[in-house]
């Protein structure tokens, strides 16, 4: 049995995490720092090769449904606090 992982590591840079913090700070957005590693990373892995980058999940809630659901729907709402 051989297994190769198809997906580039997400590896956090420093510089980007504190940006993010201090930017969910100052728009009162909770956050936690629950540092488990995960295999969640596709194709984000690559674009730490190009600049400093922070992956991070912005949730839509507990009673909305998770990804990858078929009922499941972005909600639009999310996208001002992310960007």
């Amino acid at each position: 049995f051989d297994y190769h992982e198809i997906f580039v590591a997400s590896v956090n840079a420093p510089d980007a995490v504190e940006h993010l913090a201090r930017a969910l700070d100052e728009e009162g957005v909770a956050r936690s720092e629950a540092a488990l590693p995960m295999r969640a990373s596709e194709d984000f892995g690559i674009f730490g090769h190009s600049a400093k980058s922070a992956m991070f999940f912005l949730g839509a809630g507990e009673k909305h449904p998770s990804l990858h659901n078929p009922d499941y729907d972005f909600p639009d709402d999310l996208i001002p606090i992310g960007s």
